[in-house]
C-alpha cells in the first residue's frame, strides 16, 4: 500500500506541473544533393523498414513478444509533457513488448530535418502490449500498458551512425488513433488508479519509448526473441500463401534470403 500511494502522490504531483517545449522545424522535401550525399544511411534506414514489414507479416499470423535490451529499458519522462516533474522521483523501465497484427506503411518520401533525413511511416496495430517497472522511492510497481486496434504515426530519423524511430512527432499529433488504451498492474488498486488520475499520458509514454526503441533492434534481437522468435513462426509464413512468395524486393526478397 505505502508502494501505491507513493505512486499516485508523485504522480499527482507531477501532472500539476507541465511545461512547454519548443517544437522541432517542420520537415521539408529532401534535396537530391543531400539525398546523393546520405545515400548508404537512406538505404540502411529502407533495409529496417523491410525487417518491420516482415515483423508485421509474421504477427498477422502469429503474435510476437519482443524483450527489450536493458540499455534501451528507460522511459525518458523527462521528455514527454506533464511527466518532468514525475521524472525525478520516478524512473520506468520497459522491459517487453507483446505485438499483434502489425502493418507498417512504406513511406512515399524522404524528408529533410534539420541537418539530416527522416523517414515518416504509419505503425498500424491490432494490440500492443507494453510491460514496464515503475521504481517509486517506495518500491518497485509492475505496469503494462495495453494499446487495441491503433495508429501510431512514427518518423524514422536518420543519422550517420544510428536509426532512431520517434513516434508520435509534434507535427503528426493528429494522424494517430489511439483511444482504447488503459494501464493495468499485478498491485491492487494501481491499475485502476492510474488508469483515472494518469491513463493516457503515462501509457502514451510507455508505448512512444517502447515501440520507438524496439523496432529499431537488429534482425537477430528483434526476430529471434521470446514467445515466437523466427524459427517458430517461418511454418506458418510458409503456409501463409502470398507471405511467403518471392517479390520484386521489399519483404518477399528478404523473406527469401531468411528461408535459404
Amino acid at each position: 500500500m505505502i508502494s501505491i500511494l507513493a505512486l499516485v502522490f508523485t504522480l499527482q504531483a507531477g501532472l500539476a506541473q507541465v511545461q512547454s517545449e519548443g517544437e522541432p522545424p517542420v520537415p521539408i522535401a529532401i534535396a537530391s544533393s543531400d539525398h546523393a550525399a546520405w545515400k548508404t544511411e537512406i538505404s540502411n534506414a529502407l533495409q529496417q523498414l523491410d525487417l518491420l514489414e516482415l515483423l508485421g507479416k509474421i504477427t498477422q499470423i502469429h503474435p510476437i513478444s519482443v524483450n527489450v535490451p536493458g540499455d534501451l529499458q528507460r522511459v525518458p519522462l523527462e521528455n514527454t509533457k506533464g511527466m518532468e516533474a514525475i521524472a525525478k522521483q520516478i524512473e520506468i523501465r520497459v522491459t517487453k513488448l507483446y505485438l499483434d497484427k502489425l502493418s507498417f506503411q512504406r513511406p512515399d518520401q524522404t524528408l529533410w530535418s534539420a541537418d539530416h533525413p527522416l523517414l515518416p511511416t504509419m505503425v498500424s496495430f491490432g494490440e500492443i502490449r507494453v510491460n514496464a517497472e515503475a521504481k517509486t522511492p517506495a518500491g518497485i510497481v509492475p505496469l503494462e500498458g495495453t494499446f487495441l486496434g491503433g495508429a501510431l504515426p512514427a518518423d524514422f530519423d536518420i543519422f550517420r551512425d544510428r536509426l532512431e524511430l520517434h513516434p508520435t512527432p509534434a507535427r503528426r499529433q493528429n494522424e494517430g488513433k489511439i483511444d482504447s488504451v488503459k494501464v493495468t498492474s499485478t498491485v491492487p488498486l494501481v491499475g485502476p488508479i492510474l488508469t483515472k488520475l494518469a491513463g493516457k499520458d503515462l501509457a502514451k509514454a510507455l508505448l512512444n519509448a517502447g515501440v520507438g526503441k524496439t523496432l529499431t533492434l537488429k534482425q537477430g534481437e528483434l526476430l529471434g526473441s521470446e514467445g515466437g522468435g523466427l524459427g517458430s513462426v517461418l511454418p506458418l509464413l510458409k503456409k501463409g500463401g502470398d507471405a511467403a512468395e518471392g517479390g520484386k524486393g521489399g519483404v518477399g526478397s528478404l523473406l527469401d534470403s531468411l528461408l535459404k
